[in-house]
């Protein structure tokens, strides 16, 4: 499994968008996505905390965790959230906080 991001807010408005025919999709939650994937570790799927809320509205085998805090030692990190903005750039840090899809099946 390759390193695996996703921001709720992407589905959300495509969906939106199918059943209006005129939704536009802003470039927001991809620039989220494409910035969250460096930070994530291999094998893992990371998500937001839209994405988060959304899996506990109904019924699952999946649960979105905390970030274990020894995972969280990369530098971006601060009082559990992420900062994704991009690295040498002038703009504003964007604090997140992200989970990680964890498989309750087996428990």
């Amino acid at each position: 499994m390759e390193r695996a991001e996703v921001e709720h807010a992407v589905r959300r408005r495509l969906r939106e968008a199918v059943q209006t025919h005129a939704g536009l999709i802003s470039g927001a939650p991809f620039r989220i996505a494409a910035r969250l994937e460096p930070h994530v570790t291999p094998n893992e799927i990371w998500v937001t905390e839209s994405f988060k809320r959304a899996l506990e509205r109904g019924p699952t085998l999946y649960e979105a965790a905390e970030i274990p805090a020894e995972k969280q030692s990369d530098g971006a990190w601060a009082e559990g959230k992420l900062n994704i903005r991009k690295q040498a750039s002038r703009e504003p840090d964007q604090w997140i906080r992200v989970f990680r899809i964890e498989d309750r099946s087996g428990r």
